[in-house]
Parts: structure tokens; sequence; C-alpha cells
């Protein structure tokens, strides 16, 4: 009965493929996935690695007896080699990756002009603009970018005269709080009108109340103060720091991006400052990227 038994396990699969099926088209998938990922699920499916059970013996046979599990395997690995010396491909993969560095080179050019423009140390607040999750399937794209725009502009008007100098966002998404944006505002921490408490008291309720009370916002887990300091030396409060988190946002768009609709973009900032001063900050310039 147990020698039995124990023939009936080791004939059960032990690995089944899945591999997902990638589809460009999909209404469902609010991103595009990477130039590696579309190939790695273009070729498994043109082998049907999909409808494959595995046993982890590569001299076992698979279907109808014709390949063995190693040889599928191998043939899976080198198909994957040949086409990633396709030029089409590594250029397709380049250019992807060209488009966040410089995404990230620009929103330092932008951060730097207003490090240089500002007499004063600046602050900048992070928050997440979203929706309340009954409400965030029935807002699409074109409606939340209007809903941004507006809240960027009436944000401004609410603030305190002149402390508001700058501002940065990327837009995200999620099933469950709908078209998300991670906005950084900068504001001059030094001049009399600027006041913390007013800036706290009025981002939450002017987004719901641009969002026709379905929008909802809260303060990043990663960020443990309010403010991030960029007169500092310390990288978690400091321009190093901001500028980091600032760049893994962007750069993971190499491995998953929003596809573009309604030719909107990913990402967004204020209208980049004109130099008053020859020599930029130091502080960021020397960051590597």
């Amino acid at each position: 009965m147990l020698e039995q038994h124990s023939e009936q396990i080791s004939s059960d699969p032990i690995i089944t493929a899945n591999f997902p099926r990638y589809n460009n088209d999909s209404k469902q998938d609010k991103y595009e996935k990477s130039e590696n990922l579309k190939l790695l699920c273009d070729l498994a499916n043109e082998l049907e690695l999909n409808t494959v059970k595995f046993f982890g013996d590569p001299m076992r046979s698979i279907g109808e007896g014709f390949i063995l599990e190693g040889e599928l395997i191998n043939t899976f690995v080198e198909s994957l080699r040949e086409a990633m010396k396709n030029e089409g491909f590594k250029k397709r993969a380049a250019e992807r990756e060209k488009e966040s560095k410089q995404a990230v080179a620009l929103t330092k050019r932008y951060i730097d002009r207003l490090c240089v423009n500002n007499q004063h140390p600046l602050y900048a607040q992070s928050i997440v603009l979203c929706y309340q999750r009954e409400q965030a399937s029935k807002i699409n794209l074109k409606q939340s970018d209007d809903f941004l725009k507006k809240y960027l502009v009436e944000l401004k008007a609410h603030l305190p005269a002149d402390c508001f100098v700058g501002w940065w966002w990327k837009r995200e998404y999620q099933t469950d709080l709908g078209h998300r944006y991670y906005l950084i505002l900068f504001c001059d921490s030094l001049l009399e009108s600027f006041d913390p408490i007013a800036v706290q008291n009025t981002y939450g309720p002017l987004w719901r109340h641009i969002t026709e009370e379905q929008g909802d916002y809260f303060l990043p887990p990663a960020i443990n103060n309010w403010q991030l300091n960029l007169g500092t030396e310390d990288f978690d409060y400091g321009l190093a720091g901001l500028m980091f988190k600032i760049q893994c946002m962007l750069m993971r768009d190499i491995f998953s991006r929003l596809k573009l609709s309604h030719k909107l973009v990913r990402f967004d900032m204020g209208e980049m400052p004109r130099l008053t001063n020859a020599t930029l900050p130091h502080k960021s310039a020397d960051l590597d990227y």
C-alpha cells in the first residue's frame, strides 16, 4: 500500500508552468509590461508552455512523447537568448530606459532651479491623491487629469501668499484607488506667510472639494515627517533623499509603466524657472543618475 502511494505521488507533476499571457490591447491592464516581459510571454505562448506540466525530470517525455522535458526547456532558453540579440528588441529596451533617465534628469534640473532661485530653504510636502474605493472605477483618466489640473490651480490660490513655489507629480494606478498621484509641493519655509498648519489643513479638503467628494488622500508611508527640509544634510529629509525617492519612482517605469491615453503624460512639474544664479546647488548636481 505504501509503495503504491509513493508511486502515485511521483507520477504527479511537481511544477506547472504559469507564464502570464501578455495582451497589449487589454482594457483591463492599465500598465505596459517591460520589453523583457513581452518577449518572455510571447515565446512562452509560442511554445505553449502554459499547457505543459513539468515533473522536474529532463528525460521525461512531454505530451505524446515527441520531446523531452529538458529539450523543451533548452529550446525556450535558446529562443530567448536569440530573440534578445535582435536589434529591434535592443532598441526598444534602450529607448524605454532612456525615457526614464531623461525624466529623472528633467526633474533634477527643475528642483535645482527652485533651490537656486529661492534664497530660503525649501520644504517639500509629499502626499498621495487618489479616490474613495467605491468611486474609483467611475472616474476615467481624462476626468482624473482634469481634477488634478484644477486642483493645482486652486491650491496656489488657497495657500498662504507666495509660499507655494513649485510642484511635481507622477501618475500611477491601483484598482481600488483609481488613478493616483504622488504629489510633492515645494514651499518657501522662511516667508512670514508660510504656515505649515495651513498647508496641512488645505490640501486634503481641497482635493475632496475639487473631486466633488469622490477623492481621498494620504501621506506616503515612507515619509516619517510631513516635511523634507531641502537645506539639511540628513539623507532621509534632505535633497539627496528626496531625489533618490523620485528616481526610484521614475526608473521603475522601465519594468512597468502606465499606458499613454489621450496624450496625457505620466508625470509633470511646474513651469521650469529661469536661472537667476549661474551656480547650481552642488547637493543634487553631484548625484549620479
